[in-house]
């Protein structure tokens, strides 16, 4: 797609004109690891994508700081984790500002904890350290319809993730209770390592519990309460950069990115 340029009043978000850039990531919707094939272009976070526009802002070297702009409810696990290294990749080289939307909860908190800073709206749900895993069980629905599905597999669980047809047996029910406190104890750790704060002390805020940003910040879960407007003051400051840095034009530069010349705001639709 090629460039296009678009006009942005000089007094956006402190933009008053220069040559250095700040990347600015927007991710919204559910996050997955790879695009359904059901599913619309534009729907959700797909962890591949946006691990290929991080990396193409870490690779860049022209880019002074990056903010990620979250809106997400989370989603796949897996893919929460890929694009939290991606991330802690990127802060190891600029500095990185999470900026919370409406709902940065779950797999949408992990992607903003691997962030140096988190910015947060005082009403925005974050929070929910926690797992939720499971399968369905459409046994009644088969023989309601007259469906039958036989299975040939080999391997004590090979057959678990397309025997959507019986119920759990107990050893696989275990099973799966082990994955899943597996996946929180990650979780809960890796936001225990990222704010500083005691194992015990985490436990009492994560346990799945949902905080707005205000309560958030109380728990100590966010660094700062604010918008846009205040990630980028965040990104100026701790990159070094003064207002007289910022621009006033965006280029299209990706479906994901759009640049701001000067600073550029990286923001993608």
């Amino acid at each position: 797609m090629g460039v296009q340029p678009q006009v942005v009043r000089k007094w956006t978000l402190g933009l008053s004109g220069g040559k250095d850039r700040i990347a600015v990531i927007r991710t919204s919707g559910s996050i997955s690891r790879v695009r359904s094939p059901l599913s619309v272009p534009t729907s959700g976070i797909i962890a591949e994508q946006l691990i290929e526009k991080i990396r193409s802002v870490r690779e860049s070297k022209r880019y002074k700081a990056a903010i990620i702009r979250i809106d997400s409810p989370g989603g796949d696990a897996l893919a929460s984790d890929l694009m939290w290294r991606e991330i802690r990749l990127l802060a190891t080289s600029i500095p990185v500002i999470a900026s919370m939307s409406d709902v940065a909860a779950s797999g949408g908190y992990y992607m903003a904890m691997a962030a140096g800073t988190i910015v947060a709206e005082n009403l925005t749900l974050t929070g929910s350290i926690g797992v939720v895993t499971g399968k369905f069980n459409l046994g009644n629905l088969y023989e309601k319809i007259g469906f039958n599905k036989e299975i040939i597999s080999r391997g004590k669980y090979a057959e678990l993730p397309a025997a959507e047809q019986r119920p759990f047996r107990p050893d696989e029910a275990d099973l799966f209770a082990k994955s899943a406190e597996y996946a929180y104890k990650l979780f809960r750790d890796k936001a225990t390592y990222s704010r500083s704060m005691p194992v015990d002390k985490m436990e009492e805020n994560a346990q799945g519990r949902v905080w707005t940003g205000t309560d958030a910040a109380c728990h100590g879960l966010i660094d700062a309460i604010g918008g846009m407007s205040r990630a980028v003051a965040q990104g100026f400051s701790f990159s070094c950069l003064g207002e007289s840095s910022a621009a006033a034009e965006a280029s299209l530069v990706s479906h994901w990115i759009f640049t701001l010349k000067g600073v550029s705001l990286c923001i993608n639709p």
